[in-house]
């Protein structure tokens, strides 16, 4: 029982952290609601703030809300009777053993999905909706989680299927197993993070080159000064889901795009949308995304050490009461690793985060001459989209991967 004893107590933690630091940072926003920092004062005034941090505190109370609810269906599923109910009902399937496996972790994340809709429509149509910012129609929402579902299948299935394939069900401890699927595992993470975006934003959003010829060229050759090579610029009809505005770059080596929303487009100068670009170039000139891809690559290794001891032996599924199943072993696996000891681990790769948008803010001041017209485009993600000013400082050092924009613009200064 101790296995299954540690997960819920590592469960309980994971609950009581969560509520009590989104309860604090609720707090905080209401105390902090009227007090405008000076830097701000020409844009922001009492009744502006006191909508920002409304439309924050609104999100953090349904944020607590959902996660309660998520939990609570994860904890029931994984702790109850239902669970070996689960693990019996599939192992009886005249399927071979891969596709067992497969469905065995699709039907429920497939299933949690379905029961997040609720929380999802209210998220977009009343909360987003209420602040103006929802754009989503009710047939473009449903498309969209139609083909959430559909990559959830796809991917699951490239990454699942071999591997039930590869182990079997007699699975024992083995280097040679962890180097393998640690260099399968490195190899995949590597696509999804460089080549999937260039595959999937398509699905989600209607891509076309950028028409203004002026604002084309100051990026194409603010691109080039930077020293990269971009197959374009593209424009991502985001106004029809909502009023956020935001700019990427995807892809590696001849793949690579600049992708701008239509938002942006709306409601910034050019200035600013070329300062915007310039912190995307940032990211890709201080080789961010790969110094995240290495960081990530060491995680999986040490993790894949751990699931391979906690497998290769019974404790994980005596203590949870189900018979010696591979795949039911690496579902608990995923769970206990991806739902619970994530949330531990995030605050030191926020810590990154938050370092390495300041150094492409950094970058985009200097490749532009100045910090004043991204100074711009941040004053106008407060005022435009409410972002919040005024986050908790424990909450924002353990929680955001952004620092808050405030604090980016003291620094540009």
């Amino acid at each position: 029982m101790f296995f299954k004893i540690l997960f819920i107590t590592l469960f309980g933690i994971k609950i009581i952290s969560r509520v009590f630091l989104d309860k604090m940072n609720y707090n905080y926003l209401k105390e902090n609601g009227g007090n405008v920092p000076e830097e701000l004062k020409h844009i922001v005034n009492k009744a502006k703030l006191e909508k920002i941090d409304r439309y924050n505190s609104v999100k953090t109370i349904f944020g607590i809300f959902s996660f309660l609810y998520e939990t609570a269906i994860v904890m029931l599923f994984l702790f109850t009777p239902i669970f070996i109910y689960y693990v019996n009902w599939v192992d009886s399937f005249k399927f071979v053993y891969a596709l067992r496996g497969l469905l065995f972790f699709l039907i429920p994340l497939v299933t949690g999905m379905i029961l997040s809709l609720p929380f999802d429509y209210y998220f977009h149509f009343k909360i987003e909706k209420s602040f103006d910012f929802n754009k989503y129609t009710i047939g473009g929402w449903v498309i969209d989680n139609v083909k959430s579902a559909f990559l959830i299948i796809v991917i699951s299935s490239i990454i699942l299927v071999p591997l039930f394939l590869f182990v079997g069900n007699s699975f024992i401890f083995s280097w040679r197993f962890i180097l393998i699927s640690w260099l399968v595992a490195s190899t995949l993470i590597f696509i999804f993070t460089y080549l999937a975006p260039v595959l999937f934003i398509p699905l989600f959003y209607k891509l076309k080159p950028l028409e203004d010829e002026i604002l084309k060229d100051k990026v194409e050759n603010l691109v080039k000064k930077s020293g990269f090579k971009v197959r374009g610029v593209f424009i991502a009809n985001e106004s029809s889901k909502s009023t956020h505005g935001n700019a990427m770059f995807t892809g590696i080596g001849n793949t690579k795009k600049v992708i701008l929303f239509d938002t942006l487009l709306n409601n910034h100068s050019d200035d600013e949308i070329l300062a915007i670009v310039g912190h995307e170039i940032g990211h890709g000139i201080k080789k961010h995304g790969l110094i995240f891809y290495i960081f990530t690559t060491i995680i999986l290794f040490v993790f894949l050490v751990v699931v391979s001891l906690l497998l290769s032996n019974g404790n994980i599924y005596n203590s949870m009461g189900i018979d010696r199943i591979f795949y039911a072993g690496a579902f608990i696996i995923y769970y206990m690793f991806f739902y619970v000891l994530m949330y531990f681990i995030e605050p030191l790769m926020y810590k990154f985060a938050r370092r390495f948008e300041y150094q492409a803010d950094a970058y985009s001041k200097k490749i532009m001459g100045t910090g004043k017209p991204l100074i711009y485009s941040f004053e106008k993600f407060i005022t435009d989209d409410l972002s919040v000013i005024n986050p908790h400082p424990l909450y924002e050092s353990l929680h955001y991967s952004h620092p808050s924009l405030i604090k980016r613009i003291r620094a540009l200064m």
